[in-house]
């Protein structure tokens, strides 16, 4: 049982016994699918959300749900189908051919470094000249050796 069905049937069964005998016993975690045991201050809380810190309750919650998703599904419970997502495929066609028309020129991670050893190199002061420098080490490295 995935769960989504252990969800739904859960509600399910929550919204046949509307009253409010049963909505009172049940964990007051959000989500969780457990009924309370234990008061102790925070309000009425299973045994997993009573000792935990507020913040870890939806970690628990999950792992509640799980466990009741694994219990069904042990039990032979048929399970729902995974819900898929359909692409359009006209709509897929249409994204790649407008995808292929369009010219992408590959970027220079380095780019600003460039322009600031251009700006500096036709005669302007440049306050970040270190910076250029230190984004091009490799590449005057490598220049000095090719000039020697």
């Amino acid at each position: 049982m995935s769960y989504a069905s252990a969800k739904a049937r859960h509600d399910a069964a929550a919204a046949t016994h509307s009253d409010a005998s049963l909505q009172h016993l049940m964990c007051a975690a959000h989500g969780c699918p457990n009924r309370w045991t234990v008061d102790a201050g925070n309000g009425r809380l299973c045994g997993a959300h009573a000792w935990a810190e507020p913040e870890q309750w939806p970690d628990i919650t999950y792992a509640q749900q799980w466990d009741e998703t694994e219990r069904a599904r042990l039990r032979g419970e048929a399970s729902a189908p995974p819900a898929r997502r359909t692409a359009n495929p006209a709509r897929l066609r249409r994204l790649l051919a407008s995808l292929q028309q369009r010219q992408v020129e590959p970027r220079d991670p380095k780019a600003w470094a460039h322009k600031l050893r251009a700006r500096e190199e036709s005669g302007e002061t440049l306050t970040q000249r270190d910076m250029w420098r230190a984004a091009l080490a490799v590449e005057l490295a490598r220049e000095a050796v090719e000039a020697a």
